[in-house]
This record gives structure tokens, sequence and C-alpha cells, in this order.
């Protein structure tokens, strides 16, 4: 099973992960999706701050923009539908129907 295609369309570049210390199969066939690298302590330090940093600029919003923003966050999910549903489907080993459910909710 080659994931890297819908990884690209979902705008994520697979090879700004790979590497060699983490091996991830599916739960379908148990094959090979994707070798990716381990981050450090430092990195990972550096995201969390990055994420807490991004989790204040977030509370700074007045609300009602914030709820603009997950409404437009709720449009592109349903206009990428099939393609969440194929993420869900690869990730979680489901029909490809029940994928486009769990991108619904």
């Amino acid at each position: 099973m080659d994931i890297a295609p819908l990884l690209q369309e979902l705008g994520v570049d697979p090879g700004a992960h790979a590497g060699i210390d983490l091996t991830v199969h599916t739960p379908i066939d148990g094959s090979v999706l994707a070798t990716l690298r381990s981050d450090d302590a430092a990195s990972i330090a550096a995201k969390v701050a990055a994420a807490h940093a991004a989790f204040g600029a977030w509370r700074c919003i007045p609300a009602p923009r914030r709820g603009e923003l997950v409404a437009s966050s709720e449009r592109t999910c349903a206009a990428t539908r099939p393609r969440s549903g194929a993420w869900s489907r690869w990730s979680r080993a489901r029909s490809c129907r029940k994928g486009r459910v769990k991108c619904r909710r």
C-alpha cells in the first residue's frame, strides 16, 4: 500500500518525516505504510512551546471570530471529504463508507 500520494494530496510532505526510527504498519494487512524519524527531546520541547504559544494566540481571538474559523474548517473538511475519508480508512482500517462518516463527525 502506497500512502504517499494520499499524503501529498492532503498537503503533507512524506519526505519531511521520513527516517528509520519507527516503522508504521497498516492494520488492514500488516504491510509497511511508512518509516519515520523520531524527534529528540529538544525538538519535542520546541514543538510543545510553539503549540503553547499558538494556543495563547488562539485564546486572544474573540469567540465569534474563532467560531467563524471553526466553521471554515468544517467547510474545508466537507470539500475534502473523499480524501479525508480515505485517510480515516487508511489510519483506522475502516471501510470507505465508514471513513466518510468519520469525517462528518
